[in-house]
């Protein structure tokens, strides 16, 4: 599940629409913090504080 939510989110990111990347990678970040994937949450809090700016 956790993956194919990140696999959306890159593909989301790549594809340059960076609105629906966002609250992908939001959701992302929800879900692995919910189901402790610490790896996902990592990689989408990286995400989203890069595009913050």
């Amino acid at each position: 599940m956790l993956q194919g939510r990140w696999a959306a989110a890159m593909l989301l990111k790549n594809a340059r629409n960076d609105a629906l990347a966002r609250r992908e990678y939001e959701d992302l970040l929800e879900l692995s913090v919910r189901l402790g994937d610490p790896l996902l949450e990592k990689d989408a809090r990286a995400w989203l504080d890069r595009t913050e700016r």
